[in-house]
């Protein structure tokens, strides 16, 4: 997705659909690895035509990446248990996670060429910041994307 020299080839989207805050942590981590990269980025809403096949890339670059991304906060909770005289309690630790679909278009055809779903869940501590886990993830998938890059 680099040429030789380490300049993208690529421009990038990004929807974030989310029920909580979190969104402005994915956004937060893909704009440092963009501005880093020197890649051009633009968030879009998820009805703005993700999946357009136009491009808006700038002219030199070969490749639209496109990424619908949705985290999801689930707090801890704990339930009771009634069954005839007795009575038994159990715990669901808080988790974090996130579904991923990353589409990658040829900019001069328009071509969807690659279609790649991502998913990942973490138990979170308890009380803990769930943004710590969001960055953390967020850190791995741009990995996956760009295995050179040192982001953190």
């Amino acid at each position: 997705m680099f040429n030789p020299r380490g300049q993208p080839r690529f421009s990038f989207d990004l929807a974030c659909t989310g029920e909580d805050a979190s969104c402005n942590t994915v956004e937060h981590a893909f704009s440092e690895w963009t501005q880093a990269r020197n890649i051009t980025m633009q968030v879009i809403r998820l009805d703005e035509n993700l999946l357009k096949p136009a491009s808006r890339s700038a002219p030199t670059t070969t490749y639209r990446l496109a990424v619908h991304f949705a985290p999801l906060v689930a707090g801890s909770y704990s339930k009771i248990y009634a069954k005839g005289d007795s009575l038994s309690g159990g715990y669901t630790p808080p988790t974090v996670s996130y579904l991923a679909t990353l589409h990658v278009f040829d900019t001069s055809s328009g071509k969807l060429l690659r279609q790649v779903r991502f998913h990942e869940q973490r138990t979170a501590d308890f009380k803990s910041d769930a943004s710590v886990y969001i960055r953390g993830e967020m850190k791995n998938f741009i990995a996956s994307l760009d295995p050179s890059h040192e982001g953190g």
